[in-house]
């Protein structure tokens, strides 16, 4: 009898083995909360500025690319607006200003970024051609609640910066974003907010409903770079990578681990739901949550003969929360799968995959 196990070179990034164990936690049902911004005294309405970014950096959590066919259709003053696109050969031509003549010419073997002129506006938009010609943001909304920056990015791409739980926002500097939520955390305190229809501004408040508190930990002697959760109602998300270690207070609610990065030395892997539970938070008390080791490592194989067929698209990674582990960078690095004698206790042979798989 045979039996395999797994190494990864990554061990020092996450605990990882054969096998690992998962637990199941069972949660209270969640409160009907309202987090709506209210019209009180206390809440303040700041304009929101469009910013450019032709270097785009931001890592968003479920970034989208739009396919542009014939044309980019934007929202505007009554009526959208749409620009009109064609491809001649290997390069898409583009109608920047909405006036029916082509001003920009991109070629398909780079991604550029486009300036759209949209009113009194200027509209910014990576362009590229694999694997179809799509679009995606390069631009944002600005504002700054109570001396720290906030970002609106437009990230179901239809030219709106208020679908909660589907576009996404920065708070304070960094790169990651985490979804559009009625409610963030600044410096330590809880704002619900609303964002204008034509994204003109933004008005916050503090937050007025109960609250709880996650301590989160990852596993893990690398760097943690984004821990995103998302709740059940996909009206709130927060990043809790950025507690740095410290307990960190939400509103109540039930929520589940959406995505993630971790980082060590030249190495990146993402995080993705995977196997997670949603958990729901009780007012007033601390909920632990963890990623990272022991991982649980699970793959499929065939044996035909004497051979032992592995396929690199068929190995998954799980975390303490259930959390998967996928897109392992740089790409090259393979698990070691060692093959042993079950009875014999004698090890056949180890097997690696291709490079680059």
């Amino acid at each position: 009898m045979a039996s395999i196990e797994t190494r990864f070179d990554w061990m020092k990034l996450l605990d990882i083995g054969a096998f690992g164990i998962l637990t199941a936690t069972c949660f209270a049902a969640p409160l009907a909360i309202s987090h709506e911004v209210l019209e009180t005294s206390a809440l303040e309405t700041v304009p929101l500025e469009t910013k450019v970014h032709r270097d785009w950096k931001f890592r968003l959590p479920a970034e989208s690319w739009k396919p542009i066919g014939k044309a980019i259709v934007l929202p505007g003053n009554g009526e959208d607006v749409s620009y009109r696109s064609q491809l001649d050969g290997t390069t898409l031509a583009i109608d920047c200003d909405a006036d029916g003549s082509f001003d920009t010419r991109i070629d398909a073997e780079s991604e550029a970024v486009v300036i759209l002129v949209h009113g009194s506006e200027r509209v910014a938009l990576r362009v590229r051609a694999t694997p179809d010609w799509s679009y995606a943001p390069a631009s944002l909304k600005s504002c700054s609640i109570e001396g720290t920056k906030v970002a609106l990015i437009d990230q179901n791409n239809n030219g709106r910066f208020d679908d909660f739980g589907e576009d996404a926002m920065v708070i304070g500097v960094g790169k990651t974003a985490s979804f559009l939520s009625k409610v963030v955390s600044v410096k330590g305190k809880l704002y619900s907010l609303s964002v204008a229809k034509d994204a003109s501004s933004l008005s916050y408040a503090p937050y007025e409903g109960p609250t709880s508190k996650v301590d989160f930990d990852v596993l893990t002697k690398g760097k943690v770079l984004a821990a995103i959760l998302k709740s059940s109602d996909a009206s709130l998300s927060f990043d809790v990578s950025k507690s740095d270690g410290e307990v960190v207070e939400i509103p109540t609610a039930s929520y589940v681990v959406h995505s993630g990065l971790l980082s060590f030395g030249g190495n990146q892997v993402s995080v993705r739901t995977g196997r997670a539970q949603p958990f729901t938070l009780e007012a007033g008390k601390t909920t632990e949550l963890r990623f990272g080791g022991p991982v649980r490592v699970e793959f499929a194989y065939a044996v035909s003969g004497k051979e032992y067929n592995f396929s690199p698209t068929d190995i998954w990674y799980y975390g303490r929360a259930g959390e998967e582990y996928f897109d392992w960078q740089p790409l090259g690095k393979s698990p070691v799968i060692a093959i042993w004698d079950g009875v014999a206790k004698k090890k056949f042979t180890e097997v690696v995959f291709p490079p680059n798989c």
